[in-house]
């Protein structure tokens, strides 16, 4: 059968029914949203936690927070160089695995990845905290076979902080992923590196932002997590323990409102039939 009909799917609100190049855009909104819950209730060794039990360890956490970091994306260049430049990661439980997705993807000009990433960034150049840029920093051990990393291996980390820097895939689009609802059902407050736009739509779809806390629900720029890295840091781990209590009744209102969500994997294909049947 000859094909004649391209169709691109994103999560992205702002190319839903434009056409470019020739080809249709279709988003599909609640997709990562979706696949994530999908995993928690299908498949087995995924990782999550409940609020009773997060609420009962939360005195143990030896961490402030958790920062995941895994495929290219250059505002995940520089918050891992920011993070090290103020002495934060110390604080937090980071990996950045972008060194070696670079050596997976065979032709990228990885040095010039890391210098557009850090233009503007670098007051001066820092060489030391620059060579890090070329050095992986694991937690647990990724399934190469796969994009999502959803295995229960990551849960420790989680359990051992109190919140989540969640950088999102696309800074400055509406676009939410499976990373900020991971910070959800492992009952963390989340700030998240990426659009404003982001926390809007989570805000729209009944979930609630820690800005009360933060400072700030969605960083935009270097020079917005400077800042509130500056916040971060005017805390001990104490005091943000008890900051985290303040906000527990938001934590578990996101946890439940996730779970209690009606959109399933139907809307997607049903959506996606009706293009491909359209003349």
């Amino acid at each position: 059968v000859e094909n004649k009909k391209i169709i691109v799917t994103t999560s992205s609100r702002e190319y839903d029914g434009k056409t470019i190049d020739g080809i249709r855009f279709c988003s599909m909104l609640d997709f990562w949203e979706c696949q994530y819950r999908h995993y928690l209730k299908h498949f087995s060794n995924v990782s999550f936690r409940t609020p009773n039990n997060t609420k009962k360890t939360l005195s143990n956490a030896s961490k402030k927070f958790i920062c995941l970091n895994r495929n290219l994306k250059h505002h995940r260049v520089w918050t891992y160089y920011l993070l090290i430049l103020k002495k934060s990661v110390i604080d937090g439980h980071v990996s950045f695995h972008l060194p070696s997705c670079a050596k997976q993807e065979g032709t990228l000009d990885y040095n010039f990845f890391v210098e557009r990433s850090l233009y503007r960034v670098q007051k001066k150049e820092n060489k030391k905290i620059k060579e890090l840029m070329f050095v992986d920093k694991k937690l647990d051990d990724l399934d190469n076979n796969y994009i999502m990393n959803n295995r229960n291996s990551i849960v420790p980390y989680y359990q051992d902080s109190l919140f989540s820097i969640v950088t999102e895939s696309l800074l400055p689009q509406d676009f939410v992923t499976e990373k900020t609802f991971k910070a959800i059902m492992h009952c963390h407050p989340y700030v998240i590196i990426g659009s404003k736009k982001t926390t809007k739509r989570l805000r729209d779809k009944g979930y609630m932002t820690f800005e009360d806390i933060f400072g700030i629900d969605a960083i935009e720029t270097p020079d917005e997590l400077n800042i509130f890295l500056d916040h971060l840091n005017s805390f001990t781990l104490s005091e943000w323990k008890e900051k985290i209590k303040e906000v527990w009744p938001k934590v578990e209102h996101n946890w439940n409102h996730y779970l209690k969500s009606k959109n399933d994997f139907s809307q997607f294909s049903q959506r996606l039939e009706c293009l491909i049947n359209e003349r």
